[in-house]
């Protein structure tokens, strides 16, 4: 029987893919045992690897947080950069932010990001990942805001674009706690109606409606 090596580029997908398998697997713990709950030795049986193993990639749970947070930054981060080069920015935001919320109004995601919120609080590395990856959305839709914002008659002030980024972000943060709290809707219906709050949120403009009653009314 021939001898066969893997070639270095081998090696690493073999890596990359125990990474994914340790990453999928912490997902699930954390979610059904919560951050404290789930030990290493959990994580290994679930992952189907050795504990030696699991240090071998991670040197801790936070290091695992952070992987898992950055795995989803790079994904939004993806998403932000396709909208930014579509022809309708304005209808790829909608649906993107449509499509988070209704991401998070499932029960099994929220678990997991409300168990990483909770711990943030208490812990100052998970902390600290978590408001860089805020910081890092930010910074990224408010250049989509900023896009939109140039199509206006009458632009919004910086400020008022930041006020819409924090409408955004607490209208889909919501959706994890109502998740929890066991609201359930149909999900067609849910982006039908986002669809038409979120265009709201996006276009409308109080400037341009006080210069219209004005006009109006003068």
């Amino acid at each position: 029987m021939e001898n066969r090596t893997d070639s270095p580029g081998e090696r690493r997908s073999g890596a990359e893919l125990r990474r994914d398998q340790i990453l999928c697997a912490a997902k699930a713990c954390f979610s059904e045992y919560g951050f404290h709950g789930t030990s290493i030795a959990v994580l290994a049986k679930s992952s189907g690897m050795s504990v030696g193993h699991i240090y071998h990639y991670f040197q801790n749970k936070e290091a695992i947080v952070e992987a898992i947070a950055e795995e989803a930054m790079e994904e939004i981060l993806e998403v932000h950069s396709a909208i930014l080069n579509c022809t309708e920015i304005l209808d790829g935001l909608i649906s993107h932010v449509a499509d988070v919320s209704i991401e998070f109004s499932r029960l099994e995601n929220a678990r997991l990001r409300l168990e990483i919120m909770s711990e943030a609080t208490r812990n100052a590395r998970l902390g600290r990942i978590v408001q860089d990856c805020d910081q890092r959305t930010r910074k990224s839709m408010l250049e989509i805001l900023k896009c939109i914002n140039e199509s206006r008659s009458v632009p919004l002030s910086d400020a008022e674009i930041e006020i819409r980024f924090e409408l955004l972000s607490s209208l889909v943060s919501g959706f994890l706690m109502r998740a929890v709290k066991g609201c359930h809707v149909d999900e067609n219906e849910l982006r039908q109606s986002l669809y038409q709050v979120l265009r709201f949120i996006l276009v409308s403009n109080v400037s341009e409606q006080a210069a219209e009653n004005e006009v109006l009314t003068g």
